[in-house]
């Protein structure tokens, strides 16, 4: 069933004349549309078979492949299903039928939830990342002030302008580092929070 609505489109993409040919003339709709609705596809999927068979005189039958779509759905329209496509950050397009539709949207929205908070995750690492680049920049600074500070070439007072400078450097690096260590607490405890997320869903 799975088989020929996969060698159907797969011939049609690669162009290979004889394997199209064959599926379209003894073509099983109902496989097909099972095939596709099991992936989630609209009814309007047809139109890619129509195109690959139409060369061949074949016109797909619609009632037979929609029967088959929809019978497809039942696996695609599951709690389960819905909590992943949510979780992933995929698109719901509105092909559950209305009895399935309310379980499928209401563990796709967990999943959302979860979808969300990796997001925001992956934000403040990035906000970390940031903050360690200053610091690499910090420490380049202080390198850079100390080797002129120990060049012979600096006069006295030079040297305690540089100094100076170095202690300010060393104290931006020490707000830094705070700042750092909040933000990968924040970073680990959010990833606690999406580990229990996760350990709590309902549809492993």
């Amino acid at each position: 069933m799975v088989i020929t609505g996969t060698l159907l489109i797969a011939s049609a993409l690669n162009g290979c004349a004889m394997p199209e040919k064959n599926n379209c003339l003894h073509a099983d709709w109902f496989s097909i549309g099972y095939n596709d609705g099991a992936k989630g596809f609209k009814s309007s999927r047809i139109s890619q078979h129509r195109q690959a068979c139409d060369r061949y005189g074949v016109a797909p039958d619609f009632e037979t492949y929609e029967s088959g779509r929809r019978q497809g759905l039942a696996e695609w329209c599951t709690p389960r299903n819905g909590y992943v496509m949510g979780a992933a950050g995929r698109k719901y397009n509105g092909v559950c039928p209305k009895n399935l539709e309310p379980a499928y949207l209401e563990a796709y929205s967990q999943g959302e939830a979860v979808y969300a908070y990796q997001a925001q995750i992956s934000v403040r690492q990035q906000a970390v990342q940031k903050l360690r680049a200053e610091l690499d920049a910090i420490d380049k600074d202080i390198a850079a002030l100390e080797t002129e500070r120990s060049s012979h070439a600096v006069s006295p007072r030079g040297r305690n302008t540089l100094m100076v400078q170095i202690h300010r450097r060393k104290q931006d690096r020490r707000l830094l580092l705070r700042r750092i260590s909040d933000a990968e607490q924040t970073v680990e405890t959010m990833h606690r929070n999406l580990k229990r997320m996760k350990t709590q869903n309902p549809f492993p």
